[in-house]
């Protein structure tokens, strides 16, 4: 706002004179200022119906605002070998020195399952047993899986109830493979996994996870 100094005095130029001038010069540069406001406004509005024209709102980005990479999901394939190693790559190639069972081979590339948990009252015990359920391909053959390799970095979309009761696995190695930055449900994970004592999972990124229940 413009400073105004009013001076005082009498005759021509005196004090009511200045004062008249002074209100003048006060309304015009309000008035100045108000429409330059005005404008300033109108423009922001065009600006903002553009960006949402565009399906962006620049009055929330900042140009600033670093942009994460998009992750991308690999090709899984799962084998299942002779020796009770459930093997898990990103290509269908096989690990050496390892039998693959005959038909026990599948692309779950994107694919996601789920596994439930059950509870059956025991007469002769008189307690409650549970049991599990899981729609993994390898699920009828979970019985035979004593380990899990994972041979090279495989990013999944889902890993629920993967080893969902796998009653006789002991084992996991490369571990680190598993790149789990998409995974949001680690549900069932490891349910029932009686005979895993220890695993350690220091390398699965789980700040995108909601879900972990049912993993003992």
């Amino acid at each position: 706002m413009a400073t105004i100094i009013i001076g005082f005095g009498f005759g021509e130029g005196g004090i009511f004179q200045r004062a008249q001038t002074a209100k003048e010069l006060y309304t015009n540069s309000e008035s100045s200022e108000l429409d330059f406001l005005d404008d300033a406004m109108q423009h922001i509005d065009e600006q903002l119906e553009k960006a949402r024209e565009k399906g962006r709102d620049n009055s929330r980005t900042s140009p600033d605002t670093p942009v994460e990479p998009e992750i991308e999901y690999t090709d899984v394939y799962v084998t299942l070998y002779t020796d009770g190693t459930l093997g898990f790559a990103s290509t269908e190639s096989k690990i050496a020195n390892k039998t693959p069972k005959e038909g026990k081979s599948w692309n779950i590339t994107g694919k996601a399952y789920s596994g439930e948990w059950h509870e059956k009252w025991n007469d002769e015990e008189e307690k409650y047993n549970y049991y599990t359920t899981a729609t993994t391909p390898w699920f009828e053959d979970r019985g035979q899986i004593k380990t899990v390799i994972f041979t090279d970095e495989i990013v999944p979309k889902s890993v629920t109830a993967w080893f969902m009761g796998c009653t006789e696995l002991s084992s996991i190695e490369m571990m680190e493979n598993l790149n789990t930055t998409n995974v949001s449900n680690f549900s069932g994970l490891f349910c029932d996994c009686i005979k895993l004592s220890s695993i350690d999972v220091s390398s699965l990124e789980t700040k995108n996870v909601t879900n972990m229940s049912r993993n003992v």
